[in-house]
């Protein structure tokens, strides 16, 4: 799996927040806590759940080790296969619609032994939170019964500055906008061999592979068969929220590969034989492959920014694929040939985020 970069810590939402988490009102003691509830009533002694736990002020305004009030919202983080507090990050939609997400070094140790934050987390359209482990602390009930107690608590580090008063502004209205770029440089894929290969590299099967990569917050990064020679990798790819996810494979799948599609070439090769010393020789034949011209890369990206301020842009959801092969790629026509209809598909896609441009760009 690709670790997330530092893009993966900009995580932005397409609803607009409600007024619980505000993100034109600075909250500095607002606070995130992580906890495990439940442990110890499964078999296992596992946890029974995982919950974000969201306080606009103190989580003990008592401080020390008095006890804890019940958080203004929870949200219920899904099993996914692994526990949630990692590296790789997590993101969750609270009760009402807006999303934290965390990424976490379970290597870290208990802020008490190790005096350094363990991670970060972002709210929707928010401010940046640091985090610090801090477990096995009660926390609170859930509605069940189940205690919960703490694994990470977030809050904005010391250091975070305060926006400057303002007169209470009108919220903010947010526009999203889709660009797409396509490799000027192709790439020749070679095709040869049995029927079930030749299905499964025919173009709009090979980008098909998206399905195969996703994780929900980024891709794995595989590398999947596409010809004889060649793979295509879905290298960097960044979900804050799938809202927009089905259009953005639909570009894949329905403008780009049947352009690739149309480029399919039939060709003979011949094999001259062998007659090594001492023989059996091997008699020559002709035979036949096919190829198909790809973009060696193509990135779509979907920005979220503030209505009239678009050089405030931000990254909602990115996905960017390679084509990978023995030959090198060379300078070509695929993207000046087919920009008109990849203009016009884009331009066309009902409920995807505004248009904004394809961009022939590599050579």
């Amino acid at each position: 799996m690709k670790d997330l970069t530092a893009l993966s810590l900009l995580i932005l939402s397409g609803s607009g927040a409600a007024s619980i988490i505000n993100s034109r009102e600075y909250r500095p003691n607002e606070h995130l806590v992580l906890v495990d509830c439940g442990i110890g009533l499964l078999p296992n002694g596992a946890s029974s759940s995982r919950e974000m736990a969201y306080y606009p002020g103190s989580y003990n305004p008592g401080g020390g080790n008095t006890k804890w009030v019940q958080p203004e919202m929870i949200a219920n983080v899904p099993w996914d296969g692994s526990y949630p507090w990692r590296r790789g990050g997590v993101t969750t939609k609270f009760p009402n619609g807006d999303s934290f997400s965390v990424w976490l070094n379970p290597d870290i140790k208990d802020w008490a032994q190790s005096n350094s934050y363990a991670g970060d987390a972002k709210h929707t359209y928010g401010n940046d939170f640091k985090c610090w482990a801090e477990h096995g602390k009660t926390a609170f009930p859930l509605a069940d019964g189940k205690v919960c107690t703490s694994a990470y608590i977030c809050f904005h580090a010391p250091d975070t500055p305060a926006p400057a008063p303002t007169p209470a502004p009108p919220r903010p209205v947010y526009k999203t906008k889709t660009n797409y770029t396509v490799s000027s440089k192709d790439i020749t894929v070679r095709i040869q061999g049995t029927n079930a290969e030749l299905e499964a590299w025919k173009p709009e099967n090979a980008f098909r592979h998206f399905n195969d990569d996703d994780e929900g917050l980024q891709c794995k990064g595989s590398e999947y068969q596409i010809g004889s020679d060649c793979k295509i990798q879905y290298d960097h790819c960044f979900f804050a929220v799938r809202d927009n996810v089905e259009e953005m494979k639909s570009f894949l799948y329905k403008a780009i590969a049947p352009k690739v599609a149309s480029s399919f070439k039939k060709k003979q090769g011949h094999y001259n034989g062998s007659c090594p010393p001492g023989g059996p020789c091997t008699p020559g034949y002709t035979f036949e492959y096919a190829e198909y011209t790809y973009p060696q890369t193509g990135t779509i990206l979907v920005s979220v920014f503030p209505e009239g301020q678009e050089s405030k842009s931000t990254t909602q959801a990115l996905i960017h694929f390679r084509v990978i092969c023995p030959n090198t790629g060379f300078c070509g026509l695929f993207c000046d040939n087919n920009l008109k209809d990849l203009i016009d598909f884009g331009t066309s896609l009902v409920g995807a985020p505004a248009f904004g441009s394809v961009v022939c760009s590599g050579c």
